[in-house]
């Protein structure tokens, strides 16, 4: 598996994705993920679309069901592994 990648659920996701998965499920809007990341919201938009379309949902309420059904907590940690670096979360405490 490439060095960016890492496995949710026996799935690949790109680096950017998992990080975007672990927004999605605290509650942030794209732009805010955009902020955030230090990414475009159309970016961010792009990644989102490909994260639904991987967990087969359609909309972000049946995405956060099924993070949680995968592992993930309420701080967004998957089974104690966190996909944000430490800028990633600082950034973050702005938007909780």
């Amino acid at each position: 598996m490439k060095e960016n990648a890492v496995l949710i659920d026996n799935m690949p996701f790109k680096r950017l994705e998992a990080k975007v998965v672990v927004l999605l499920l605290l509650g942030l809007k794209r732009k805010e993920m955009a902020d955030c990341l230090g990414y475009s919201e159309h970016h961010i938009k792009g990644h989102c679309t490909q994260i639904y379309f991987k967990f087969q949902v359609d909309n972000k309420a049946k995405l956060i069901a099924k993070l949680r059904d995968k592992g993930f907590d309420s701080q967004g940690y998957y089974k104690g592994e966190d996909f944000l670096e430490s800028r990633d979360r600082s950034r973050l405490q702005r938007y909780l």
